[in-house]
């Protein structure tokens, strides 16, 4: 751990590094160690423990112990949108930085984006481009997304992910205006959150790939077998769609009960389920391989075939399986409340 030119001004920080943690005790050390080890040394981090049972709690503590900047919070509440709305609530910085616990920051990420954020302030959120790696580290391959808001905010409607959550740094004066995530989305919420600002602020992203993502199979979303995340995440789509997601507007599921209900029972008939085990099982065959675990990958391999065919068809091609265009017919069709 790099303890050199501590300068943090304690009340107000430069940067704010939110994470949220749960049973996260695998990777938490070396996702801490990388945020403690930036160049720029000018931020609180501030993890909140969301009900953990493993050995998580006492990682946190002995970071806290030895670092004056790391605050550690705990909230008997469960989901990972309040701990992060939590986190939030005590956020003291200029900036706020996302990262999940199982993602790596590289060590001039927030001088980088704090930099650019200084430098253009016009621009209220920035990203960059990533690295890809496995369970174990290994490096599985990089993404590099657009800069600009226009293209930026074009890959978000068509349901991409030119912003990963670890991967952001923003302005907190935004959050005066939109208010925190909306914890209707207990999934997707980093998705449905940028989907109530981008036609209000701007988006940029750099192109170095200042982060990490691990691909695994111990990952909230890789558990997902009925693609709740895809769910929530055209949830929010389909309410951008119907004009209904403002920068401050929140779901009311008794308000918007009509739209919920045909948004789900549109949903189940797409059996979206499927491409999404196709994923899981492609995922689950790399991992098995880098473990040289050569039949248990080939197994994975074929079931993610069996459960997703069309999707050497869809990469040949290019196609999104999540998104087709057609949908926004779909949901500008459905009951508005």
């Amino acid at each position: 751990m790099n303890n050199d030119k501590k300068t943090t001004n304690h009340k107000h920080p430069k940067v704010s590094v939110l994470m949220g943690i749960y049973n996260s005790a695998r990777y938490l050390p070396a996702s801490i160690e990388s945020v403690l080890n930036q160049t720029d040394q000018d931020f609180e981090f501030i993890l909140v423990n969301n009900g953990s049972t493993d050995e998580s709690a006492s990682i946190l503590e002995s970071y806290a112990t030895r670092d004056s900047r790391v605050r550690v919070f705990y909230l008997a509440e469960p989901g990972h949108t309040k701990a992060l709305n939590y986190g939030l609530s005590h956020a003291r910085g200029t900036y706020i930085a996302r990262q999940d616990t199982d993602d790596l920051s590289h060590p001039q990420r927030f001088e980088k984006q704090s930099k650019y954020l200084n430098d253009n302030p016009n621009v209220h959120l920035v990203g960059s481009s990533v690295l890809t790696i496995d369970d174990a580290g290994n490096p599985i391959g990089k993404y590099s997304y657009p800069s600009d808001h226009k293209s930026l905010r074009k890959s978000l409607l068509e349901v991409n992910s030119p912003l990963p959550a670890s991967t952001w740094m923003f302005r907190k004066s935004i959050i005066k205006k939109t208010g925190p995530y909306d914890e209707f989305f207990i999934k997707a919420q980093d998705y449905a959150f940028l989907m109530r600002l981008v036609d209000v602020f701007t988006f940029g992203s750099l192109s170095d790939h200042l982060v990490s993502l691990r691909k695994h199979t111990n990952s909230v979303t890789f558990n997902d077998n009925s693609a709740e995340q895809h769910k929530f995440t055209l949830t929010s789509r389909a309410l951008y769609a119907k004009g209904l997601f403002e920068y401050n507007y929140l779901v009311n599921t008794d308000k918007n009960a009509d739209f919920l209900k045909a948004f789900n029972t549109w949903f189940t008939t797409q059996k979206f389920h499927r491409p999404y085990n196709g994923a899981r099982g492609r995922l689950a065959a790399r991992s098995f391989y880098n473990d040289r675990k050569f039949g248990a990958s080939f197994i994975s391999g074929i079931q993610s075939l069996i459960m997703d065919p069309k999707y050497i068809s869809n990469k040949i091609l290019r196609r999104n399986p999540f998104w087709n265009e057609s949908y926004i017919v779909v949901f500008q069709n459905l009951p508005n409340s």
